[in-house]
């Protein structure tokens, strides 16, 4: 899988009210909340790299598995073909909501990114673990955090 990261910029940075014009931001597809993954290329790969680790003995986890790779493929290219800054980038991975040792941990995110360095002169590095585990973003009202958040088990 093979594509070039659009930039954020003057044209769509209103869609990203967050972003400010001193912000380089890149991305390669869009996701659209409530679209099923044959709505476009962006929805298929979030939806099977959101597969929950349960189900990583059932058949179509296989298609995580291969979200992974063309995920590190699409970051890798980027960093191969210089994309600004990300010729030499420092890649710190967001964690998961979930804290390394909760069962539903997952770590696709790591996975991604170290993959992503390998063969380029970017470098991988997990500066930021989870503590403790909290309830998903999109299960988060307002995206605050309450004691009900938190996953004790």
């Amino acid at each position: 899988m093979s594509t070039k990261p659009f930039k954020i910029d003057d044209s769509n940075r209103g869609d990203h009210y967050y972003l400010t014009s001193d912000h380089e931001c890149y991305f390669f597809y869009e996701f659209t909340a409530g679209k099923l993954a044959g709505h476009s290329q962006g929805n298929h790969l979030i939806r099977n790299l959101k597969k929950h680790v349960s189900r990583s003995h059932l058949p179509d986890y296989k298609y995580k598995t291969q979200a992974i790779a063309d995920s590190i493929g699409l970051l890798n290219s980027a960093f191969l073909m210089g994309a600004s800054l990300l010729a030499q980038a420092v890649v710190c991975p967001i964690p998961p909501s979930k804290a390394v040792n909760d069962p539903e941990y997952d770590n696709r995110m790591s996975q991604i990114a170290n993959g992503a360095c390998q063969g380029t002169s970017s470098f991988y590095c997990e500066l930021v673990q989870q503590t403790q585990s909290y309830a998903t973003a999109h299960h988060q009202q307002d995206g605050a955090f309450t004691s009900e958040d938190v996953d004790t088990t």
